[in-house]
């Protein structure tokens, strides 16, 4: 994995490493290593989705996505965990790089795009 010859990005402890399109591999490892830093859920929500919260029938099947106004408090931290992984990755693209994924709607398709 080669970094970067100046290797200023992805020292900070509290700002995630900017990807500029280069360095692919060795800004992977470093956002991982971040967004586990900031909770270990967060590399989860990256690797398989979202967590969406939805109706469950009478038989405990999920049938639709539940509307927001019905989120109990445990859906209300998984959401909130998404846009926080979301957050993480979008701010630390360059313009070109954001401009790729800029239409993906979660992290997980963000992740993919790379």
């Amino acid at each position: 994995m080669a970094a970067p010859p100046d290797a200023q990005e992805g020292k900070s402890i509290i700002m995630p490493p900017l990807f500029s399109g280069k360095y692919y591999g060795w800004w992977k490892e470093r956002m991982h290593d971040f967004l586990e830093g900031e909770d270990l859920k967060l590399w989860d929500i990256v690797e398989k989705g979202p967590n969406k919260p939805m109706m469950v029938n009478k038989k405990g099947i999920s049938t639709e996505p539940k509307p927001r106004e019905k989120y109990s408090e445990n859906d209300v931290k998984g959401v909130q965990k998404n846009a926080k992984a979301k957050k993480i990755l979008i701010c630390d693209f360059s313009l070109d790089e954001y401009n790729r994924i800029s239409a993906c709607r979660n992290t997980k398709s963000i992740w993919d795009a790379l």
